[in-house]
């Protein structure tokens, strides 16, 4: 039984950016992604690595009169109003190619264009499952339409990214109803554990920065044995590939050398590793990214040959977690 590396990201362009930052102020990084999108494609694509793309319902669609149409009856009521998507249409434009920001139809067509490339979901509007919400049906309402919107595309999602990594398990039934077998944990750690914004404290965020030059937090990796066939299966995460940083430059080679050694343990141990980001985290220094990437699958190559390690996406991955007892 062979180790596993896993590859997911987040894909929500500026849905899901952070305290809904603008265009002004962001709209740099969101652009870049849709050029640093195509690149990670053909270097995914060559390397023959399998990757999940979590996609956030609202881009699948290429214009402002279908997405308003797509919206559920039922949104999210959050006890703070800034964190539904539905409050931030204000700035929303008519189509794709007036607003680049808030439409992903064609990449997403570009993505189905790839081998091994499985289209997933982020939850349709970016729903935070760990805030405060009156409305408790909005989250199946949510997941109806986020599978819904990939339908329309030809895609069946099957695996699920939190965002904001929010588990929430008291979901995962909502989940399994609408045919998704797989999302992604959290490592099992307490710096790791994420709540709700008012939780995730600034001591939490320092700790977890810090891990990914140095080794605060050793266990970064999950055996097979450990993970329950359950649907959906929790295929947790690992470690969070952060962009390129020109201010901490010289920290660069510790989080490449950091990464390296966790996917070498891995691949002796027969576990699986699991990386991630957001696209858009390559919008800006996007050719040290890149480097940075390509040097990494380099290295699961080499793990592959020397000791089996596979590629393999969210979705093959619990697919093989349910059925290998069933397997003769």
């Amino acid at each position: 039984m062979p180790g596993y590396f896993v590859i997911s990201l987040d894909f929500e362009l500026l849905w899901g950016v952070k305290d809904h930052r603008t265009k002004a102020d962001y709209g740099e990084n969101i652009l870049g992604a849709r050029k640093a999108i195509p690149l990670m494609l053909d270097l995914f694509e060559r390397k023959e690595v399998h990757v999940s793309w979590a996609t956030v319902g609202f881009l699948f669609y290429d214009n402002k009169k279908d997405l308003l149409n797509s919206f559920p009856q039922v949104k999210p009521e959050y006890q703070n109003t800034k964190l539904s998507n539905y409050n931030q249409l204000a700035d929303l434009g008519e189509d794709e190619q007036s607003d680049p920001f808030h439409y992903g139809k064609s990449l997403i067509r570009l993505i189905q264009t790839k081998k091994h490339q499985d289209i997933e979901t982020h939850t349709f509007s970016h729903y935070y499952c760990q805030e405060t919400n009156k409305e408790e049906r909005a989250f199946e309402t949510d997941i109806k339409a986020a599978v819904h919107a990939a339908e329309g595309l030809g895609a069946k999602v099957k695996s699920i990214v939190f965002p904001r990594n929010q588990v929430n398990k008291k979901y995962l039934k909502v989940l399994a109803n609408n045919g998704i077998i797989a999302y992604r944990g959290n490592p099992s750690s307490y710096y790791y554990d994420a709540k709700s914004q008012r939780e995730n404290t600034m001591f939490k965020r320092i700790v977890r920065m810090l891990d990914t030059y140095f080794p605060l937090i050793k266990k970064s990796s999950t055996s097979l044995k450990q993970i329950n066939p359950e649907v959906p299966v929790n295929i947790a995460s690992s470690r969070f590939l952060r962009p390129y940083s020109s201010k901490l430059f010289f920290l660069e080679s510790l989080k490449i050398k950091r990464i390296k050694s966790e996917m070498y343990k891995a691949a002796v141990a027969n576990e699986i590793y699991h990386l991630w980001w957001h696209p858009h985290n390559f919008g800006k220094s996007t050719n040290q990214n890149m480097e940075q990437l390509e040097e990494l699958l380099d290295w699961y190559i080499y793990l592959n040959k020397q000791f089996g390690m596979a590629s393999a996406s969210m979705t093959e991955l619990a697919t093989y977690v349910l059925n290998k007892d069933k397997q003769i």
